[in-house]
């Protein structure tokens, strides 16, 4: 019996940033590496299509010369995971909250601790929803809604930030030359 039979995903580990290889892979192992990765959580498998499919739509950064590095390989894991309650597209505008690149591997992290602690607390009992009764699936679908739309809140309410922040920038931006002001 493996650990993950015992302990349900209570002892689950995502592996971090620098835990991912460090060279860079060619898509069948980036396929292979996912697959061994998500294995024990049952959500099905990342296939050659779908990382193609993944970067045609601007989801995580085109590979370099053939081959994806760690950011690539971390926002294909996010993907995988995050696609069993969100859209691509909501999951596109989570990893773009912050656009800085070398922000990615902090937040990559966080996100790692925060699930396994979710994981641990769930399959462990301490705050599942209530056993031994009909509503224990109910209770989890209800908590997976509830968080997911408190999720997408947060994002629209980046996305007004940054577009209250782009108009203030461009209303102070001085006029263009050459094109005349509105009187």
């Amino acid at each position: 019996m493996t650990d993950y039979e015992q302990t349900g995903l209570a002892g689950y580990h995502c592996p971090r940033f620098q835990e991912l290889p460090s060279i860079p892979l060619y898509k069948d192992q980036v396929v292979e590496e996912l697959n061994r990765y998500l294995a024990p959580l049952h959500c099905g498998e990342i296939t050659a299509t779908m990382v193609n499919n993944y970067v045609k739509v601007k989801a995580i950064p085109p590979p370099e010369k053939k081959r994806y590095g760690r950011t690539q390989l971390a926002g294909l894991y996010l993907i995988c995971m995050l696609k069993q309650v969100y859209s691509l597209g909501e999951i596109t505008a989570m990893l773009r909250v912050a656009e800085e690149p070398e922000a990615f591997p902090a937040r990559y992290d966080t996100f790692c601790g925060e699930l396994e602690e979710v994981f641990r607390s769930v399959f462990t009992g301490q705050a599942a929803p209530r056993k031994g009764n009909s509503l224990t699936a109910t209770r989890a679908a209800a908590y997976s809604l509830a968080y997911k739309l408190y999720a997408l809140r947060l994002l629209r309410q980046v996305a007004q930030q940054r577009a209250r922040a782009a108009e203030q920038a461009e209303a102070a931006a001085p006029p263009e030359k050459g094109k005349k002001e509105e009187t």
